[in-house]
């Protein structure tokens, strides 16, 4: 039963590193031959609540020389409340939210990153996958960075 930070860290490091991920703070990062995706958890200052995005630098356009690049600083970026229902998001990744008895918060975490996070991420690997990824979530053009856009001939539908 998830109850605190350490608790979800936990969770998420199981699931995120069996895919190659390494965490950082609270993004964790996979490095692919074009692409740096990440995923970033990170903790309202209000609340016990848990904001998450998803994203990737495009290495031929990172200005720096680090393998963990800071996440505000992504090409792309995307959240997994716009792949699924927004509350079952927002309710599997806020500690304050008691609705869950049991395990059952992180059964859902469980199928939020592996239904939509990591198939997410692993769409965007590539710039022939980010054109895929922008196809099928056209709105997500809005938060690509101009510079990628031009960069892939990235346009609007």
């Amino acid at each position: 039963m998830i109850v605190n930070k350490k608790e979800l860290y936990e969770t998420v490091d199981e699931l995120m590193s069996a895919e190659g991920y390494v965490r950082k703070k609270e993004t964790y990062y996979k490095h692919n031959d074009q692409t740096i995706t990440i995923f970033v958890l990170g903790k309202s200052e209000f609340s016990g609540k848990y904001e998450t995005m998803l994203g990737c630098f495009y290495k031929e356009l990172l200005n720096e020389d680090t393998p963990y690049p800071k996440s505000h600083k992504r090409h792309l970026h995307w959240g997994p409340d716009d792949l699924a229902d927004k509350d079952m998001v927002n309710n599997a990744f806020n500690l304050d939210h008691v609705g869950f008895n049991s395990n059952e918060r992180e059964k859902q975490i469980e199928g939020i990153i592996n239904d939509y996070v990591l198939p997410f991420l692993k769409g965007i690997e590539t710039a022939e996958g980010i054109h895929n990824t922008i196809k099928k979530y056209p709105l997500l053009i809005h938060t690509t960075r101009l510079d990628l856009r031009n960069k892939l001939g990235l346009k609007e539908e």
